[in-house]
């Protein structure tokens, strides 16, 4: 071969996967619309419904505690989403994403945890940021 990089053998030294140079910051969605812990399963519904979300962060004191996806709402029955907060049915375990992690590293943890959308979260204060969704990897 007339160059390293042309040989099968070194072929990968010279390939980097592409998710890998684009990250989170520059795919995320900056501007969130959450909702609080103290806000109702019905009222999640209808901002869901008129924004066309599949998911919405949960906030209190600026500082990301949960979430709750369209699927979560759907379980509480009709007559109880005008009663039930958002803090009962919330997912609080959150698996969160950081500005400056890669693509690869957010689509890695979607696959792994069955997710298709993080919070975004600052390192310096845990607040909120942005977030993403397997669509906003895809767009990037």
């Amino acid at each position: 071969m007339e160059r390293r990089s042309d040989s099968p053998a070194h072929r990968g030294e010279y390939n980097v996967p592409l998710l890998t140079k684009i990250f989170v910051f520059d795919a995320m969605n900056h501007e969130v619309i959450t909702l609080s812990p103290d806000d109702t399963v019905a009222s999640a519904y209808l901002t869901m419904l008129d924004k066309g979300f599949r998911g919405i962060p949960i906030v209190e004191s600026e500082k990301t505690v949960g979430i709750v996806t369209m699927s979560d709402l759907l379980r509480i029955p009709r007559e109880q989403m005008a009663s039930t907060p958002l803090k009962s049915i919330m997912t609080q375990n959150l698996l969160v994403v950081y500005p400056d992690e890669s693509l690869l590293s957010v689509l890695e943890k979607m696959t792994n945890h069955g997710v298709s959308r993080l919070p975004v979260v600052s390192k310096d204060t845990g607040r909120l940021a942005g977030i993403i969704t397997r669509t906003d990897v895809v767009r990037a």
